[in-house]
């Protein structure tokens, strides 16, 4: 028998008892995160958004026409490729898309 076995069991049990002592409470915390957030976590995100430099169709013919003007743009396309959250919070993306 491992010299380390005690402590193997004792870990054991430690979670054992860690788990039904918080176990319930976190499935409880992801129930309240489930139903407070349950708006953004429904919502569906326009193809647009998660990559403006793609070809994707836009039924609003002004905003067809920002994303093309957009798409020609090296600069903001390296700006795209640290990620999409990092991108729309830019200022200046920011402003002139706000509303769309």
């Amino acid at each position: 028998m491992c010299a380390l076995a005690p402590v193997k069991e004792l870990a054991v049990v430690c979670v054992r008892g860690w788990r039904e002592a918080w176990g319930h409470r976190l499935v409880d915390i992801v129930d309240e995160i489930k139903n407070r957030f349950e708006d953004i976590l429904m919502m569906e995100i326009p193809p647009w958004i998660i990559n403006p430099f793609d070809e994707t169709e836009v039924a609003d013919v002004v905003l067809q026409e920002e994303l093309l003007e957009l798409s020609t743009n090296e600069e903001l396309k390296v700006q795209f490729k640290k990620g999409y959250q990092r991108f729309w919070l830019q200022a200046k993306i920011l402003e002139k898309y706000r509303d769309k």
